[in-house]
Formats: structure tokens, sequence, C-alpha cells
């Protein structure tokens, strides 16, 4: 079996549209504007996992499967595996001057209000 690499994806953070929205608000320069909103970093499913297990500190089991099984089996995912599926936010980084959170600064803090939401950590 040929090797490929992993399939990429662009991610946003809920933060980042939160605050691309407000932006937008009231701003001249984004009347009839189209925004794309997507970070520069491109993930794939390893990547993704290995941020969760950093973010976490949780050193969980990763079952692997192929995209056949998957398939078979219905199983949902965020994303495409065999395909690249990458988008721009460039625009909205250049007529609102904005910059899109890190990946990994997004994950931290979602898992953070998320353990203080179930009472972890106060």
């Amino acid at each position: 079996m040929k090797w490929s690499p992993p399939a990429r994806f662009s991610f946003v953070s809920v933060w980042d549209v939160a605050f691309i929205v407000a932006d937008c608000i009231g701003n001249p320069a984004a009347y009839g504007e189209i925004f794309n909103a997507a970070g520069d970093e491109e993930l794939s499913y390893p990547a993704l996992v290995a941020c969760f297990k950093e973010v976490t500190g949780i050193e969980f089991t990763v079952k692997k499967l192929s995209i056949s099984e998957i398939e078979t089996q219905g199983i949902p995912l965020p994303f495409p595996l065999d395909e690249d599926l990458l988008y721009s936010g460039r625009h909205s980084q250049q007529v609102l001057n904005y910059r899109y959170i890190p990946f990994k600064k997004a994950m931290q803090e979602t898992y953070r209000l998320y353990r203080l939401g179930l009472g972890l950590d106060g």
C-alpha cells in the first residue's frame, strides 16, 4: 500500500468567529465583503490528536481505522480523511487587520473553560 501524507484542513476557533463578527459590525470596510474564517495553520488528524494530548495532559489511546471502516461504521468526522480541505483567512486579516488565535492557544483556553465548568479548576 502506498503511503500518503494525512489530509490537511483549516481550523477556526469560536473565539475567532466571535471577534471577526464583532469587528464587522458597524465597520464600513466590511460592508459587502465576504470572509472565510480560517486560521493560518494547516492541521491534520494526527496533529489534532497530538494537540489534544498535550493540552489535556492525558495520554489516551487512539483507535486507527481505515477510511472504508470509518465509512462502513458511519462514524461522523468533521473533516475529510482523504483530501485536503483548506481555506484562507487572509482577506479578513487584510481588511479587518485581524490576527487569528493559534490553534493550540485556542484549545488551551477552551479546555480551561471546560474544566472550570465542571468545577475541576477554580
